[in-house]
């Protein structure tokens, strides 16, 4: 019995030792295994680390702009803005370009009649004439032609506009500043010597002088003398030596209200001392001639007539003054003094000023012209 029960004791013992055993090595597994957790842990980069290039995202999956589409977007938007908005500087440039295009008009050679042989023709506007790239006022003005200049005419525009040699290739000018025949020769300006210009003017010769009732001149020094050589002609006068536009603006024009009335014949004869101001006078006189016109007056201007050695006027300035006021006068009858005088001749004192003849002649010729 005490055998049986050893046997027992020891039997429960190995089972003990043996479970133990097994405990160990289930634990010890246990331990591998988190241990073997922990270090592949170490080895796999965790979501706060930085990315490598294996692991970045591909171009599949968010795909990146490439250089063409935004070149093709920049010229999109230079279309659609004005050209200081523009992305692109080449775009605004294109753009600039196109818009230049627009504005120059071409010439239309179907309008065109052909001459077969050239034609001669001369210059009869005693302010010159303007030659221009195509056929109308539309087109640039490239030149300028001279009273009595003879050009080479080679074909016509379908509205009247001459086609002629002139430099390098073809130009334009009006076919109604320009004839088959020459012009008349002016008389050549006499030179006095130094002595015959310092000398006192001669007396006024017996030139009949003829004025209609209610004229009134408004002028700087070349109505100053033809107020001296007339002796008044029998006209009122508002004019004052060397005057110029704000003059006339500031101080003539309130001295005129208070004469012109109904049948008063105004008469302007300012441009000589600043040539440059020929816009401001145009728009000035065209305003003032429409309220005249409502009390019964009637607006005339009179040419910048012919100078010459004259350190502050060219002849250039006076033709491009009185070509700009032909242009821009509305309603207001423009009296050609200046291509009178070139083709009947006339006698000067100075390079800007006449004598007495001449500036009585210029005082007729004024009068006739006014209705």
């Amino acid at each position: 019995m005490r055998t049986r029960n050893r046997l027992s004791g020891l039997l429960l013992i190995i089972l003990l030792l043996l479970s133990a055993c097994g405990g160990e090595e289930s634990v010890s597994a246990d331990n591998a295994s988190v241990s073997e957790d922990l270090s592949m842990a170490m080895l796999t980069p965790t979501a706060t680390e930085s990315p490598t290039p294996t692991v970045k995202p591909t171009p599949t999956k968010k795909p990146t702009p490439t250089p063409t589409p935004a070149e093709k977007e920049d010229s999109v938007s230079a279309d659609s803005v004005s050209g200081n908005e523009a992305v692109s500087g080449n775009a605004a440039v294109s753009e600039n370009e196109t818009e230049a295009a627009e504005k120059t008009p071409e010439v239309d050679l179907s309008r065109l009649t052909v001459f077969e042989e050239h034609r001669t023709m001369y210059v009869t506007s005693g302010i010159g004439v303007n030659v221009r790239k195509g056929p109308s006022i539309e087109f640039e003005r490239i030149g300028l032609l001279n009273y009595g200049t003879a050009v080479e005419v080679t074909a016509q525009d379908a509205d009247g506009w001459y086609q002629i040699v002139y430099g390098d290739g073809p130009a334009y000018l009006s076919n109604k500043l320009v004839s088959d025949t020459p012009p008349a020769t002016p008389t050549p300006v006499p030179t006095l010597t130094p002595e015959q210009q310092a000398a006192p003017p001669a007396p006024a010769p017996a030139v009949p002088v003829a004025a209609p009732a209610g004229v009134l001149m408004i002028g700087d020094s070349r109505c100053v003398m033809m107020r001296e050589a007339t002796g008044g002609g029998g006209v009122s006068w508002i004019c004052e030596n060397g005057k110029e536009y704000e003059w006339f603006k500031a101080t003539a024009i309130p001295q005129a209200e208070g004469i012109i009335g109904r049948g008063t014949r105004v008469v302007i004869c300012l441009g000589v001392n600043d040539a440059d101001h020929a816009y401001s006078y145009s728009a000035l006189i065209n305003q003032k001639a429409a309220e005249w016109a409502a009390r019964g007056a009637r607006t005339y201007f009179v040419s910048v007539n012919p100078v010459g050695g004259n350190p502050w006027t060219s002849m250039e300035d006076v033709l491009n003054f009185n070509a700009i006021m032909i242009r821009e006068l509305a309603g207001v009858p423009y009296i050609d003094t200046c291509t009178w005088l070139q083709q009947t001749g006339y006698m000067m004192i100075d390079g800007m000023h006449f004598d007495n003849e001449t500036s009585i002649r210029i005082f007729n010729q004024i009068m006739a012209n006014l209705r």
